[in-house]
């Protein structure tokens, strides 16, 4: 595939088996609306041949617009959701989450994983029905999900300065940042949250989600949004407003503010951080190497 290519890549795929976690209108830049999205993911599912199986979210309804389509057979999951596959009894096991899992109601086993918040857990859920259905046994399901760390710029601890702990995430939808602040809250409870985000992808540079983004970034205690990078990019008519939003959060009683540059971000988040506190940033991009600049002052000057 290549830049020019602005179809879905996951159309070069021909796979006998997949995952459908969730379908949201995203990419602005390339599609118009979300009936234009759902009509590429019904492509992806026509993929799917007869006797393989799609494992998709449950209480969904572009999902289950979608799947209705599917030849294969389709196996939902989800946690208050009527689902085939379903988690019970969630609670934080030390510094796992711990959760049952049922299959038709009926107890498979005892998950406990590292990876924390509802979306990790849903998306843990979705790959224990497909590890089931390849034939995995439940010893080598559940030693890996407890052994499986993440992958990286996904609640990722960058760094950690006088019991200071600074996160990096790739998170930049609405949706995706509200998930990773409740799972960052489920694990860490007693730290004070801070949000700082840079509005980067193509999509949350556009105002199509300035009301959902103040919602998501209230989760935080603090808030430090970042300008738009590369503004001139999206025409002003429908370019996201990062003072607009800090204004409702303030207006809410949240403490947030709007700072242009990654060093003026450093420098107030070095006055205001105390130890405790946990800093999540969240990017598509390197956000000026914020992470490291960060680190790096409140070791007095050393990376």
């Amino acid at each position: 595939t290549a830049f020019f290519d602005k179809g879905p890549k996951f159309l070069h795929y021909r796979p006998h088996y997949a995952i459908l976690t969730s379908i949201e209108f995203d990419h602005g830049d390339i599609y118009p609306d979300l009936a234009a999205i759902k009509q590429a993911f019904r492509k992806f599912v026509a993929l799917l041949p007869a006797e393989g199986l799609l494992v998709a979210a449950a209480g969904d309804p572009a999902i289950g617009e979608v799947v209705k389509e599917a030849a294969c057979r389709v196996e939902r999951y989800g946690i208050d959701e009527e689902a085939d596959w379903q988690a019970d009894h969630i609670h934080m096991s030390g510094d796992l989450l711990s959760f049952d899992v049922l299959y038709h109601h009926q107890k498979m086993g005892t998950i406990r994983s590292p990876l924390v918040g509802r979306h990790n857990l849903k998306n843990t859920l979705a790959v224990i029905a497909l590890l089931h259905q390849v034939g995995l046994s439940w010893e080598k399901i559940a030693e890996g999900i407890r052994r499986f760390e993440g992958v990286k710029r996904r609640q990722e601890i960058v760094g950690e300065v006088r019991n200071i702990l600074i996160v990096d995430d790739f998170a930049h939808h609405p949706t995706a940042i509200a998930e990773t602040l409740a799972g960052l809250r489920l694990r860490y409870p007693s730290r004070r949250l801070w949000a700082v985000f840079e509005p980067r992808s193509a999509t949350s540079r556009r105002n199509v989600f300035q009301k959902e983004f103040v919602t998501a970034l209230a989760a935080a205690d603090r808030i430090i949004l970042a300008d738009l990078f590369a503004p001139e990019k999206i025409p002003a008519e429908h370019r996201l407003n990062p003072e607009q939003i800090i204004s409702e959060l303030v207006a809410a009683g949240k403490g947030a503010l709007f700072l242009s540059t990654p060093d003026q971000i450093v420098s107030e988040l070095v006055k205001g951080v105390e130890p405790g506190d946990l800093v999540c940033v969240m990017s598509s991009g390197g956000f000026g190497g914020v992470h490291q600049k960060l680190i790096a002052a409140l070791n007095g000057g050393k990376a």
